[in-house]
């Protein structure tokens, strides 16, 4: 995404903006209901709204859907971690796949719901930091943008 950024300036944020959006929206408006109809995947709406083998078609293309994004994360996180020196790209990516597996297993979609709460906060501390330690060095907001392609 830094790429993007870089490549494009402030209009590549567009792609994830556009998806923040979207999400608001939905949330705003959706998540009451599927909380007091006790539903917690996307499947199970599909399910309740049609019947038991439209929700099987949901979540079997959820899993082909998400293999690749996972499995992209599982290569990005071993490459991440291999800089460390402990371990090959490879041994991470098994390390991580195992730690994983085993949590989302072990805990459900509330380990993943929890994990990720873990994340964002590490992701938007980490963003608030280098932000404060970079925008005077580019001239502050006008000089980002005298910077960055139109």
């Amino acid at each position: 995404m830094a790429g993007l950024g870089f490549g494009q300036g402030l209009t590549g944020a567009w792609w994830l903006l556009v998806g923040a959006i979207g999400l608001l929206i939905l949330g705003c408006f959706f998540a009451r209901k599927a909380r007091v109809a006790a539903l917690y995947t996307l499947p199970e709406l599909v399910e309740r709204q049609y019947n038991r083998r439209v929700g099987l078609a949901a979540s079997i293309l959820i899993v082909i859907s998400w293999t690749g994004v996972v499995a992209g994360q599982i290569v990005a996180a071993g490459k991440v971690l291999s800089i460390l020196g402990i371990a090959s790209v490879t041994s991470w990516m098994i390390i991580f796949t195992v730690v994983f597996v085993s949590y989302a297993i072990l805990g459900g979609q509330y380990s993943i719901i929890r994990t990720d709460v873990f994340q964002a906060a590490i992701l938007f501390a980490g963003i608030f930091a280098a932000l404060a330690l970079v925008f005077s060095q580019v001239g502050g907001l006008a000089g980002l943008r005298a910077s960055l392609p139109p």
